[in-house]
């Protein structure tokens, strides 16, 4: 396998791309051994696993927008309402009939100043997905397990990534 540049990785990784690999064929005395990498750096359609934001009700009954890994979330009583991808969250322009610009919110719901400020204390994503909550420790420069019931918010999390990702949306049983 011919080793990947580090520019090469990032278009793998971050863009919806195909890569061609040609190994082997003879050309005079020499093999030709090469690959390529098309990527499409236009689409917006993308749902990485850091777009996807939980709406919780606090205790006050306001409903808030979080990150998955927010320690107000995790460390507080919120009820989780649902989760969603975060362009739900922005405003979307409609142009009606008379040319006029309309703009509206499709979830307008404000979101949790813990998640804006303090996103660096926040749990681990990969431990919120895999089940096993981790917070790290600055004193010991380590990740610790945190015994925390995240049941609700992996699922709401697992759940709104695969429905966005995968079109996976439940129909109402109502024609």
């Amino acid at each position: 396998m011919p080793k990947f540049t580090d520019e090469d990785w990032d278009k793998l990784v971050n863009n919806i791309s195909v890569s061609v690999f040609m190994q082997g064929i003879p050309i005079k005395s020499k093999y030709y051994n090469n690959y390529c990498i098309i990527t499409n750096d236009k689409n917006e359609e993308v749902v990485t696993e850091d777009s996807i934001y939980i709406l919780a009700e606090n205790e006050k009954g306001i409903t808030e927008a979080h990150l998955p890994g927010c320690t107000d979330l995790i460390d507080k009583d919120y009820t989780i309402k649902g989760a969603y991808n975060i362009i739900d969250f922005e405003r979307q322009t409609v142009v009606s009939t008379e040319n006029n610009e309309v703009y509206y919110y499709p979830q307008a719901y404000t979101r949790c100043y813990n998640c804006i400020v303090n996103v660096s204390v926040n749990y681990d994503l990969d431990g919120i997905i895999g089940g096993k909550l981790q917070k790290y420790n600055i004193q010991t420069d380590q990740f610790e397990t945190v015994d925390k019931d995240i049941t609700k918010i992996r699922k709401a999390y697992l759940t709104a990534l695969a429905r966005e990702r995968y079109d996976l949306y439940r129909t109402n049983a109502n024609l």
